[in-house]
């Protein structure tokens, strides 16, 4: 299944999830599909305009040809034609403290890198945003950043670098191929109740205004059954 977002004022609020406030390393995983496309819009992130950490569809993004990642701030370039509508894809995107500048955040759609970051200012850990709640496609604090309107589906975040491999087994993985350093497994599947967090971390979602909808297909991965 998945949430579907009304490209107003739609969002799931995950709380604040241990780990990431000075973090050295990050990964989320996600299914996406745009109904439409809108110029910039927060896919998940971490406090106001990203400033812990945002993975966002950037200024350009309906001419899909650019990300902003902010870990708090930076650019990438991503390939032609990232971003459409009426399709599902998956897309991962892993921040890695450790490694040099210019590989620290790198992104995958559909289990393949399409870009690294090389934005100089990349810490080597993340900043302290104290208690403030990891949010899936509300706006980040920035209203010019609100999620249109788009569907997103099995959400998951680790407090790790995952590699290549590990992100092109999540692809094709309904369930957390790495339990190691999992922090939220959100497959959006209930239609009565907020989102379950099955990591075990109990970091389970309040919804404000989005709907249970059908997700991927079953080639992704994705059950069809529906949990009541």
């Amino acid at each position: 299944m998945a949430l579907d977002f009304d490209g107003v004022d739609d969002q799931v609020d995950h709380g604040d999830i241990a780990g990431i406030d000075s973090g050295s390393a990050l990964s989320v995983a996600y299914w996406l599909f745009y109904d439409t496309l809108a110029t910039a819009d927060n896919h998940i992130g971490k406090t106001q305009a990203g400033v812990n950490f945002s993975f966002i569809s950037g200024s350009n993004a309906a001419t899909n040809t650019t990300w902003d990642l902010q870990i708090p701030a930076g650019t990438i370039t991503a390939v032609e034609g990232m971003f459409e509508t009426g399709v599902w894809h998956h897309y991962g995107f892993t921040y890695d403290g450790a490694v040099a500048t210019t590989q620290k955040i790198q992104a995958y759609r559909d289990g393949v890198l399409i870009s690294t970051a090389s934005y100089a200012a990349h810490t080597t850990s993340m900043p302290d945003t104290g208690a403030n709640g990891v949010i899936v496609a509300g706006n980040g604090g920035d209203a010019s950043r609100a999620f249109p309107d788009a569907k997103i589906a099995n959400v998951k975040l680790w407090t790790a670098a995952l590699t290549a491999a590990e992100i092109t087994q999540e692809t094709h993985s309904h369930r957390p191929v790495r339990t190691a350093d999992l922090r939220l497994w959100a497959p959006y599947e209930s239609r009565t109740a907020d989102p379950t967090d099955y990591s075990g971390a109990g970091n389970h979602g309040t919804i404000t205004g989005a709907l249970v909808t059908d997700g991927p297909p079953v080639g992704g991965g994705f059950p069809v059954q529906v949990i009541p």
